[in-house]
Parts: C-alpha cells; structure tokens; sequence
C-alpha cells in the first residue's frame, strides 16, 4: 500500500496530496497520527504494516477507509481547452462582453448573469468600477463558483486575481487587507462604489481583453495562476495573488472539488 503522489506538508492537520496545483487534493482536519501515517505512505508499506500502525494509533477501520478514499482519488481532469464549458457574464460592461466573446471563439458557451440550464457556470467574468461590487462576488462565493473580476479605475484595468471559492482569498480578503493598511478605506469605498464607470482608454482595452481571455482560458484549462495584472497605457505589471484573511467568511468555505475535508 502506498499513496498515488507526492504528500505535502501544508500546515497543522492538513495535508496536499500530488505537487501539481490543478490534480492535488488537500486533506484537511487530519490529527497528528494521520497526518504521520500519510507522510509515511508515501514509500510501499504491507497490509500487517498498516492494520499494526493503526492499531497503535487508535485509528479506527471505518475513519481510515473515508481517509484512504480522500486521498486515492484525484479530482477529475479538466479539459486542456474550455470547449463547451459555460462562461457566466454578469454585466454589458464592453471588457467583460469582449472578453467574453473571445473565450466563445475558442468553444466556451456564454450565458448571461449565470442563468442557463445544466450545471453552475465553470467561471463568471464581471466587471466594476473602482471596487468590486460585494454584493455580485457575494453570491458567486456562495454557490462556489470561480470567477474573474476586473476593475477599472481612472488610469487603468486590474484584472484578477481569479477568485476560486474555498481555496484562494476573495475580493472582500482584498478590502479586509486594505483597511488593515488604511483605516479610512471602508469610507472611500463606499464613495466609490456610486462614481459613474470611467472611460478604458482605448490602447489599455486593447491589451487588457485578450489578457482576460488567456487568464479565463488558462483557469478552465486547470493551469493555475494565482496572480493577476493591471494595465495602464504605460505599464503591465503582474498583481500579487489574493491571501485569504482571516477575519473574512470565506476562510471558513467547504473546499470545492479538488479538496477533501475529511470529518472526524
């Protein structure tokens, strides 16, 4: 017996199976003796080896069993292209429609504000002013579904991070960490949220929409990016990828599939 990857150590009781971001499964609410257990899988053990092993560790058959299929099961594979997955499009703002547009060049089906028969859309692309509308990231995070945000401020366009619900930070992680820096930024906020959308200028459209289709594509080819850009007429420079903090409610979401939280 032996598990399928590589075991990672991630933190206290949590464990990633397989080095590669979009087939590992990460095993949460592991005690000491199953976090070691699983570490010492990972070189060929017999049956007599394992049942002493969890004999002496007080593991119980059934809590093993859930364990054991936690980890020997890989989430399933994307496809290295987004035929036929559904792009969700959640406003007429013209970054979110033409990126949209070339990711249903490349085979995505679109629909609008993630209305559309079958299953949840495999991403939504939206796009706000100055900051991210809670409210519309809000219900996406709810119903565990990915997506982009691109914000457009007076002198350029950030696109991203890729918000994953359940395994990266969220929009509402970024505005908790900024009023961590500035107390006042709540007020500003606010303020901004009411500002009519400015203009994209013409040249920072040009270069931000097919970045937007690549960062789209490249998430639901299971290519794992955890950052994002902004773009000015001068600049492109990459943007660090979102932490989590811990005073947002999305720390405390049940990981999508990929994950594995595995209950005492």
């Amino acid at each position: 017996m032996q598990v399928r990857d590589q075991v990672l150590w991630r933190r206290t009781g949590e464990l990633q199976i397989g080095t590669c971001a979009s087939r590992a499964v990460t095993l949460r609410g592991l005690s000491p003796a199953e976090t070691a257990l699983l570490l010492d899988l990972q070189v060929p053990r017999s049956r007599e080896w394992l049942e002493d092993a969890l004999a002496r560790n007080g593991i119980a058959a059934d809590r093993w069993e859930s364990l054991w299929r936690a980890a020997s099961t890989p989430p399933p594979r994307r496809a290295d292209h987004p035929d036929r997955q559904v792009i969700a499009l959640l406003d007429d703002h013209e970054l979110t429609v033409r990126a949209g547009a070339d990711l249903a060049r490349r085979g995505a089906r679109l629909v609008r504000d993630g209305q559309g028969p079958g299953a949840l859309p495999a991403l939504a692309l939206l796009t706000d002013a100055y900051v991210s509308d809670p409210l519309r990231t809000a219900v996406l995070l709810r119903h565990d579904i990915p997506h982009l945000p691109i914000v457009v401020e007076d002198d350029g366009v950030t696109l991203g991070p890729v918000v994953r619900p359940g395994v990266t930070g969220c929009c509402r992680c970024l505005e908790l960490a900024r009023t961590d820096a500035d107390e006042c930024w709540p007020a500003l906020a606010t303020q901004l949220r009411v500002l009519p959308t400015p203009p994209v200028d013409v040249e920072v459209a040009r270069v931000a929409i097919p970045i937007a289709s690549r960062v789209a594509h490249a998430h639901l080819a299971g290519h794992v990016h955890g950052g994002g850009f902004r773009i000015t007429a001068h600049t492109l420079l990459p943007v660090d990828p979102i932490p989590v903090h811990p005073a947002c409610a999305c720390a405390g979401l049940t990981p999508p599939s990929g994950d594995a939280h595995v209950p005492a």
